[in-house]
């Protein structure tokens, strides 16, 4: 298929001013959002764009869709292209949801003969068919994401941009803003697509690239590129990252009268062991447990006293979690310990998570199967039986 799309040597800078304590200053640095990056995008490709916030993203949308000019190199769009930088681009809040879809939708070209035509679908996927006539400033943030969503989407545009589409909405939603968005690319679409969202992207887009500091790092399929991704998460996490797993850390923890004072880690025997050094005089009041999350922040289990059945006496001293790593099939873990008050129902979780390598990356998994070594996954015995 033709190349649509054509990237050259794109650079963009900003001006910033340099910030002076006690004074004005009127001196300027430039920030470099990105650094003479070259690629194309296919007819009918489906483009995942990642990286860490600040690694230019969103100002490459921008340029492509004609917000930003770019400082130097060159663009090349053969196609119609349309898209969403923001849920509340283009609405007037003080208009109700049946005039801001007749602006917006002028904004992306479509006459108003054809936006009334399709007036009733927008309504109808934007689930609003209650509110259409309110003002939008009467509606929550959620409600203007899934009208703007389902304007855009029904655009004629050969093009589609979504800046955080999958974050859109609540989980029903953003499952049906994804079925929709196959659909159009399974029709000949094409789509870029920004977000944080890796379980939603890998099986959407059949392509990804990897922003770093205004540099493309990586240009691939999914299997070859998030596994990068993931890398630099890790190197640059800004909490308590266990390069040695044998590890104590002095903490001040707690909630009302229960204190943790300690968290020891350690690796044995196959199991994450967890030890938590506790002061109070009424442990059975509480609930003290670990949230165990993937490096997208995604939860994939929690372990609790309460939850696992384990009765306590008042005056306990320390607590020690046992965690099987059969069960996990990722090379990183974060561990949240947290404290639950079954009494006033308060809850705190400790403010930064340690990050846990595995180390049970097998090199003889396929393609498909290194997707998920930094998602989370875990390996739950099934019995399978085949005729």
């Amino acid at each position: 298929m033709e190349n649509i799309i054509t990237v050259a040597n794109l650079t963009k800078y900003f001006k910033k001013r340099i910030e002076q304590r006690h004074f004005f200053s009127n001196k300027y640095e430039y920030v470099n959002a990105l650094d003479n990056i070259s690629f194309y995008v296919k007819e009918a490709e489906s483009l995942a764009i990642i990286g860490k916030n600040g690694s230019g993203k969103s100002t490459l949308l921008k340029i492509l869709l004609g917000v930003y000019k770019p400082t130097s190199g060159e663009i090349k769009i053969s196609k119609t292209i349309n898209g969403i930088l923001d849920s509340g681009l283009g609405f007037h809040k003080d208009l109700t949801g049946y005039d801001n879809i007749l602006i917006l939708g002028k904004i992306i070209g479509l006459s108003v003969k054809e936006i009334k035509q399709k007036i009733d679908e927008i309504v109808e996927f934007a689930e609003l068919q209650h509110y259409i006539y309110t003002p939008l400033k009467h509606y929550s943030n959620g409600m203007i994401s899934r009208l703007s969503f389902s304007i855009v989407s029904l655009s004629q545009a050969e093009i589609l941009i979504f800046d955080e589409v999958l974050a859109f909405g609540d989980i029903h939603f953003q499952q049906k803003a994804y079925q929709y968005l196959k659909k159009l690319n399974i029709n000949g679409r094409t789509l870029l697509i920004v977000s944080h969202y890796m379980m939603g992207l890998v099986p959407l887009c059949n392509r990804f690239i990897l922003l770093d500091k205004g540099k493309i790092t990586a240009d691939g399929p999914s299997y070859e590129v998030l596994p990068k991704y993931y890398d630099s998460l890790v190197n640059v996490l800004q909490f308590a990252q266990v390069k040695d797993i044998h590890n104590n850390k002095k903490v001040n923890f707690s909630l009302a009268d229960l204190v943790i004072e300690e968290i020891k880690l350690s690796l044995c025997n196959n199991y994450i062991i967890i030890e938590l050094k506790i002061l109070t005089h009424r442990a059975n009041e509480y609930d003290i447990g670990i949230v165990i999350r993937d490096l997208s922040e995604q939860n994939i289990t929690t372990i609790s006293m309460k939850k696992n059945n384990i009765n306590v006496t008042d005056t306990i001293k320390s607590i020690v979690f046992q965690v099987p790593l059969e069960f996990f099939n990722i090379k990183h873990v974060l561990l949240y310990p947290y404290i639950f008050c079954l009494k006033s129902l308060e809850y705190k979780i400790f403010h930064e998570p340690f990050v846990i390598p595995l180390h049970n990356h097998d090199e003889e998994k396929n393609s498909w199967q290194r997707i998920f070594d930094n998602i989370g996954f875990v390996n739950i015995p099934v019995q399978i039986i085949v005729s």
